[in-house]
Order: C-alpha cells, then sequence, then structure tokens
C-alpha cells in the first residue's frame, strides 16, 4: 500500500515537472513576447519627436502676427498725423493768390472773399461797441483801421448820380447816421491789390487836385485772378460805386470805382451805378 502511495505521488510529481516546466517555457516565450512589444512600443515612443514644435511655431506665428498688427496701428497713427499735420501746414501756408476755386464761368476768390453782403441787423445800436474791423466777412457798419472810416452796406438798388447823394444824406444804419457819398479818395481806400489804384499809388485822380478825364489815364489793373479780388468788402465783378467828386471838365460826369478790373473812370451823372455811404469815425 505504501509502494502504491509513493508510486503515485512520485508520478504525480512527474507530470507537474513535465507540466510545469512545459508552462514555464510557454509562459517564459509569452513574457518574452510581451516584454518585447512593451520594449519596442517604449522604444517607438522614444524614437518619436516631441509634437512641440508646431505649437511652439503656432504660438511665435500668433506673436508676430500681433507685433504687426501693433507695428500697424503705430504707423497707421502716425501716418494720420502726419497727414493732418501737413493739411495745417497747407491751410497755414495758403496765400491770397493761391486760395482760388474755379466755378464754371464764374471765379471766386475761394474762402478768402463773397460777393454779396447783408447789412447785420443784429448789431448793437450803440455807436462804439457795434462797429468791426472791415473785411468780406465782418457785415457792416465797418471801420476801416487805415483810414479811419466807417463804411455802410451796398445799397440794393442801382441809382443815379443825384439820388446817390440824396440817399446816403439820408441814410441810417446800426442807429448811426450822418452818412455822405464817398468822394474819389474815400472810395480809393476800398481797394486792395492794386498799387496802382490804392491810395499813394500812381493813379493821379484825387479831390480836389485833379478831377480832369486825362487825371484818370493809367488807372487800371488788368489782372484779376478773381471775382472781388480787389475790394476789401468783397465787392464783386460789375460792381460800379459812385464817388461825390465832379468830373472837373464836365460836371455832368462824376468819378466812379469799378472792381472788375480795378479801375477809376468817369460816368454819366444819368447812369445807374452802386452806392456805399461812409462817414467819419467820432
Amino acid at each position: 500500500m505504501k509502494k502504491l502511495l509513493v508510486i503515485l505521488i512520485l508520478l504525480a510529481a512527474l507530470i507537474f515537472v513535465v507540466s510545469c516546466g512545459g508552462s514555464s517555457k510557454n509562459c517564459k516565450s509569452s513574457d518574452t513576447l510581451d516584454n518585447t512589444a512593451a520594449a519596442e512600443t517604449q522604444q517607438t515612443e522614444d524614437d518619436e519627436p516631441e509634437n512641440t514644435e508646431p505649437s511652439d511655431k503656432s504660438d511665435s506665428d500668433d506673436t508676430d502676427e500681433t507685433q504687426e498688427n501693433h507695428n500697424s496701428d503705430i504707423y497707421d497713427e502716425e501716418t494720420n498725423k502726419e497727414q493732418n499735420d501737413d493739411a495745417v501746414d497747407t491751410a497755414d501756408s495758403i496765400s491770397d493768390e493761391d486760395a482760388y476755386a474755379d466755378y464754371g464761368d464764374t471765379i471766386e476768390c475761394g474762402s478768402l472773399f463773397t460777393t454779396d453782403y447783408i447789412p447785420d441787423t443784429n448789431a448793437e445800436t450803440d455807436y462804439g461797441n457795434a462797429i468791426l474791423e472791415c473785411s468780406p466777412f465782418s457785415g457792416t457798419p465797418c471801420q476801416d483801421s487805415i483810414s479811419g472810416l466807417i463804411w455802410s452796406a451796398r445799397s440794393s438798388n442801382y441809382m443815379e448820380w443825384n439820388e446817390a447823394v440824396e440817399y446816403c444824406e439820408k441814410y441810417s444804419e446800426g442807429g448811426i447816421s450822418g452818412w455822405h457819398l464817398p468822394n474819389i479818395n474815400e472810395l480809393r481806400t476800398l481797394i486792395r491789390n492794386c498799387s496802382v489804384l490804392q491810395t499813394g499809388g500812381s493813379c493821379a485822380v484825387a479831390d480836389p487836385d485833379c478831377l480832369f478825364s486825362y487825371c484818370g489815364n493809367h488807372c487800371s489793373c488788368y489782372y484779376k485772378p478773381c471775382s472781388s479780388y480787389y475790394s476789401k468788402l468783397g465787392d464783386h465783378d460789375g460792381i460800379m460805386l459812385w464817388s461825390s467828386s465832379t468830373n472837373s471838365g464836365d460836371p455832368d460826369y462824376a468819378w466812379r470805382v469799378g472792381f472788375s478790373s480795378g479801375e477809376i473812370d468817369i460816368d454819366f451823372k444819368n447812369d445807374l451805378d452802386d452806392v456805399r455811404c461812409v462817414r467819419n469815425a467820432d
């Protein structure tokens, strides 16, 4: 019985050894395969480059684009500032003769002059507080600081010479009276941009020194870049202002100032011309 038991135990041990030996081999092969696969996987992971460069490049591109946009904004701001500064410099540097605009057949003197004036009905009636320096934009009554004369609005109607004299004697504007039709010397103070006709110029016409027709020889300026160029008050082409100065050689004629080409000449007193009244400062 004991021998049988021993034999069974040995047989079982042998089976176990054989079985365990074959299984161990299989297990070893399996472990080896698993370990090999794991090693290859790790090697593959180690061999693969880190996927950081594209991200870094993308971040770099974003940074560059942001910087470019920032630089572009700065450039635009600087460009706009330079353009604005240039515009200001250009506006400041415009001279009288540069500020003309051509409107078809009629040429006006840009923003420097205007072609019509309406009396300032809102002016104070207290003389002394209401008078502005005469200019194309001043309105009336206004005072020319060079001559000291005070000028009225231009009449809305044409008048014969006798009517003009009476009109100014009765005229009142801004609560101011005491006006008269200007003589030729006073009218010449309204001329600008024509040294021949301005006070002290080579035109010989003067009241009372030279009122004969020949005194008016060479009393014109032919260069006229635009309408109203010759008038301090903006009187435009076609305006002819009567003076109170009568022609010494023929009392039926009186002297006048025209602004179409800047001229001083005579006109028959029954003809119709424009009127501005004047008065001396008190």
